[in-house]
């Protein structure tokens, strides 16, 4: 597709006048709204791959030093909380190898009171000999039940499989039945109003292609227009004193007849050499419109680059003036004694021998790593983006003078059109002297 167009496009600059014409004024009108849009798309792309992409780079760095500040806190809590709970954790360890202890002491407490247990509780082999004929009896009857059911629910289950076998059997039957002689046909369909076939397409294809043909399409139009007008229009954009016309005008001079150069200054308001750094009202009022826009983009950009060093600097300063070191010193003491001479004073004595347990704290930590380390915008991507918005200014102005070549552009490819064009200015200078 895109080697026809090639060819088509140098067939008809080979064989017409016309198309060579509007081919070169795709250039003037490419400096227009055409060339400006791909120059703010390129600052767009810049703004983001620079303060954009700057600014979620310094944001995550802020939440990363905000959760290590979470996390130190958290540790310095955890050790204060360690300091109040190991004693007692430790103690409760030491419970367990106390139960050898009161394991000894408990057995010692046994064997004094089984001779009593025996002779109150008596001969228990006849109950035993009872539990075991009862145990015996509920074996043999519930194992019988047992049996029973598990056969019933076997022979249930057996019939269910087979019923289901045969409905299953007789639906295969029904679907190859159904199936037979059936052919799929193709069916041609238009990509645009298939949507398995739309949503083939990646989704970024069509908003490009809709917007490279926004940009390209227009400057095509514009120059199309502009050279119909100037071969049917003798008037159209004939505001221009050419070479030619200085010609004619010098030689009107050595013929002594009245000459039209200089032009008054009531004369040069809408007729104008096209090198001339002097625009008319129009023109005027379009740089002014077009360089008002352009500083939009500008101001825009500006702001954009104002919010990302702001977050740089008010991070900068947190890293360079917010470092502290925490000190956490503490000891915890837990002790127990235990008065009496009995008995019961002697095993508790024994169980909390060692329940005289101190712990101290001893900590120096600082939130030096917990600080942010915030990244600058290149210098390097701030200059790039200041030359693409200088050049957008450029553009205007270039637009300007560009649009004044395009009636030199179709005078050269048009040079019997370009020669009536010399009237326009001339009678309108002779209309301002009062000589027509």
């Amino acid at each position: 597709m895109g080697t026809a167009v090639i060819l088509l496009t140098g067939v008809g600059y080979a064989l017409s006048a016309r198309a060579r014409a509007i081919a070169w004024l795709l250039v003037p009108f490419l400096c227009g709204k055409a060339g400006r849009s791909a120059m703010v798309t390129a600052s767009v792309s810049l703004i983001l791959q620079g303060p954009i992409e700057n600014m979620m780079t310094n944001s995550k760095i802020a939440v990363d030093s905000f959760m290590c500040l979470g996390a130190l806190s958290y540790n310095h809590t955890k050790e204060r909380l360690l300091l109040m709970y190991k004693p007692i954790k430790r103690i409760i360890w030491d419970f367990d190898e106390q139960a050898k202890v009161i394991h000894n002491e408990t057995a010692t407490i046994d064997q004094e009171v089984k001779p009593i247990e025996a002779e109150v509780s008596g001969d228990g082999r006849e109950a035993k000999a009872l539990e075991a004929d009862a145990e015996y009896v509920d074996k043999v009857s519930d194992s019988e039940l047992r049996s029973k059911l598990v056969r019933e629910k076997y022979e249930e289950l057996k019939k269910e499989i087979e019923r289901d076998k045969e409905i299953e059997a007789d639906y295969a039957k029904k679907l190859e039945l159904r199936c037979e002689g059936r052919t799929i046909l193709p069916q041609r369909v238009q990509i645009g109003r298939s949507p398995l076939l739309r949503s083939a397409v990646p989704p970024g294809i069509p908003p490009v292609l809709a917007h490279e043909t926004h940009h390209l399409v227009p400057p095509r139009q514009q120059a199309k227009g502009y050279v119909e007008k100037y071969l049917d229009d003798l008037a159209f954009d004939n505001i221009y004193v050419t070479e030619y016309f200085c010609k004619i005008d010098d030689r009107r001079a050595r013929k002594g007849m009245d000459t039209l150069l200089p032009l008054k200054r009531y004369e040069a308001i809408d007729i104008y050499d096209p090198l001339e750094f002097r625009f008319s009202r129009h023109e005027y009022t379009a740089l002014m419109r077009g360089v008002g826009s352009e500083l939009v983009h500008v101001a825009f950009g500006s702001i954009v680059l104002g919010l990302d060093y702001l977050i740089y600097d008010v991070l900068d300063i947190i890293r360079r003036n917010a470092e502290v070191e925490f000190v956490q010193e503490g000891f915890h003491r837990i002790a127990l004694q235990v008065f009496g001479t009995g008995a019961v004073s002697n095993l508790v004595r024994k169980l909390f021998k060692d329940f005289d347990i101190e712990e101290k704290l001893e900590r120096i930590a600082s939130n030096a790593h917990c600080l942010p380390r915030p990244v600058r915008t290149s210098r390097w991507l701030v200059l790039r983006l200041y030359l693409v918005y200088a050049s957008l200014v450029a553009l205007v102005f270039a637009q300007l003078f560009a649009a004044r070549m395009r009636r030199a552009v179709c005078a050269y490819f048009f040079r019997k059109v370009s020669n009536r064009w010399l009237t326009r200015p001339k009678a309108n200078a002779a209309v301002w002297r009062g000589e027509v």
